[in-house]
C-alpha cells in the first residue's frame, strides 16, 4: 500500500451534509515528497467535507510544527504552521472536461474518492514564511549557528568603493 493512500477521503457513500476527517502529517509524510524543504514535523490536519450534489467543499485546518533549514546558517529550526483554507470539488458534465483551477478540482462523474496528500503538502509549503531564519533571543542576540556565521563572514567578498572617474560628472546630474 502506498503511504499517501491513507490521506484519501472516500465520499461516494456519504450522504449530503458536513463530515469531519482527521489526519496526521508526520515525518514519513514529508519523506514522500522529493526535494521537500521540510526535514520533519508533526501536523494535525482537520478536514471538514461538505458534500453537495455537484459542488462539494473541503475546509482545511492545519496546525503544528515542522523542522526546516535556516536560510542563514543551514541548521534545522522549528517553524510553527497554521493554515486555514478551502478547496472545491466539482463534478464534470462530460469526461473530457478535465481541467483544474487554483481552488476548484474537477472530478469525473464516477469518481468516489480523492487523495488530499498533495493538497496538504502544498498548503503547508505555502504557509511557511518566505525567509526562514532563527529568531533572536530575548536579549536581541542572534541564535544562528555561530561557527557557520563566522565561516560565512570569512568567505564573504569585501567590496571596495573605487569609482571610475569618468562617471562622476554624470552622477552630479542625478542630484
Amino acid at each position: 500500500m502506498n503511504y499517501l493512500e491513507k490521506y484519501t477521503i472516500s465520499f461516494g457513500g456519504l450522504h449530503e451534509g458536513t463530515h469531519s476527517f482527521q489526519f496526521i502529517a508526520d515525518d514519513e509524510f514529508f519523506v514522500q515528497f522529493a526535494e521537500s524543504p521540510i526535514a520533519s514535523g508533526i501536523l494535525n490536519v482537520e478536514v471538514r467535507f461538505i458534500k453537495k450534489s455537484h459542488l462539494s467543499e473541503l475546509l482545511f485546518d492545519i496546525r503544528g510544527t515542522i523542522k526546516t533549514e535556516c536560510d542563514r546558517c543551514l541548521d534545522l529550526m522549528d517553524v510553527s504552521v497554521s493554515y486555514t483554507g478551502s478547496l472545491f470539488l466539482k463534478r464534470n458534465i462530460s469526461e473530457e472536461d478535465d481541467k483544474e483551477d487554483d481552488e476548484i478540482v474537477f472530478i469525473t462523474q464516477t469518481q468516489t474518492e480523492i487523495c488530499i496528500a498533495q493538497y496538504i503538502y502544498e498548503f503547508v509549503i505555502l504557509s511557511l514564511p518566505l525567509r526562514r531564519v532563527h529568531p533572536d533571543d530575548k536579549k536581541g542576540k542572534n541564535t544562528c549557528n555561530l561557527e557557520m556565521l563566522k565561516k560565512i563572514q570569512s568567505l564573504s567578498v569585501k567590496e571596495t568603493s573605487t569609482t571610475d572617474g569618468r562617471w562622476d560628472d554624470l552622477k552630479k546630474l542625478l542630484n
